[in-house]
């Protein structure tokens, strides 16, 4: 009979990823990569339910930024939006129709 204090145990060793495990983990790493070049992958936020009046229209997007780009995502009217403006706190767009819209802005 061995006693408690003499009875050997195997270290413990971190369990080997397997070939899938690590090609999965490297195709996350790069497709995290990518990601992070899209241009609205800093502050970005969509604004909907907006409505745009005949002239200049203007909207308080919050991003603490002067905005990179811009677009539309949903027009309820055949809206022609055009930037007139923007700055740090605000975008203004001109608007040749009255319609609602939604805003994605980056």
């Amino acid at each position: 009979m061995v006693s408690r204090a003499t009875r050997q145990t195997a270290p413990l060793l971190p369990k080997q990823a397997s070939r899938e495990t690590e090609a999965l983990a490297e195709e996350l790493r790069l497709q995290a990569r990518q990601a992070q070049l899209l241009p609205w992958a800093g502050a970005s936020r969509s604004i909907r339910g907006l409505t745009a009046a005949v002239g200049n229209n203007v909207v308080r997007h919050g991003l603490g930024q002067v905005p990179r780009g811009w677009f539309p995502t949903d027009t309820t009217a055949a809206l022609a939006l055009f930037r007139a403006a923007w700055d740090a706190e605000t975008i203004t767009l001109t608007s040749a129709a009255i319609g609602g819209y939604d805003l994605f802005i980056w």
